[in-house]
């Protein structure tokens, strides 16, 4: 609103309008004029509680399938007990991504003073705030959209398109990895069955084609 009626009353005077428009035109470029640190700073922590609330969660449910898993494999039903242990898997990759997104905001909130008083993006916080805006997009957290939002007003909407390009450039290894949706691989998969198994005693071989791959990752010096 305040810009809006700097702008009609230095137009009508003629005084620095061109600049100013100019000016006015960047700011709404970088989405300056949408900025809230408050709203940013508030949703940071509400991010940290969000987050450890859904690991909980995650964890319980995977507890709960792993039993009903165990049960599959003393039916001697390896088909079904390897589909749910895909999802187990997934599960745990998202429960590793909370753990990482939870010590980004924690940092961030550790830091909020550089935030608040340095116009541009730090070096030191550009993976941080990289990273948390490439996973709004794809967990689940209305926070964390929030917190994406606000540090795209502040730093400009043109880091979500720099991020979406080159991910592998400013976010997190981990999370990029760990959100990315990809199918197990055999030798994981039968990994977890055997744990399973282990876990419940339950008498369990992997399928030969899965020892042969895990095998080979071994003696290559793979874990």
């Amino acid at each position: 609103i305040h810009h809006r009626i700097y702008l009609r009353t230095h137009t009508r005077s003629g005084t620095n309008s061109v600049a100013y428009l100019v000016a006015i035109g960047k700011g709404l470029k970088m989405g300056i004029f949408g900025y809230d640190k408050t709203k940013l700073k508030v949703n940071l922590k509400l991010v940290q509680n969000r987050l450890n609330l859904m690991k909980s969660k995650e964890a319980a449910l995977v507890k709960q399938k792993k039993r009903e898993i165990a049960d599959l494999l003393r039916g001697d039903r390896m088909e079904q007990a390897r589909i749910r242990v895909e999802h187990v898997i997934r599960q745990d990759w998202m429960i590793e991504a909370y753990d990482v997104l939870e010590l980004f905001a924690d940092l961030l909130v550790a830091r909020f003073g550089l935030i608040e008083h340095e116009k541009a993006l730090l070096p030191d916080l550009r993976e941080a705030v990289c990273t948390m805006i490439y996973a709004a997009k794809r967990v689940d957290v209305k926070e964390l959209k929030v917190c994406a939002k606000e540090f795209l007003s502040k730093y400009g909407s043109h880091l979500s398109n720099d991020i979406e390009k080159k991910p592998d450039q400013d976010v997190n290894a981990r999370i990029v990895q760990k959100l990315r949706y990809t199918t197990p691989e055999g030798t994981l998969v039968a990994q977890y069955l055997q744990q399973i198994a282990s876990d419940y005693d339950i008498p369990y071989e992997p399928e030969p084609e899965d020892l042969l791959v895990s095998i080979i990752f071994k003696g290559a010096g793979c874990s």
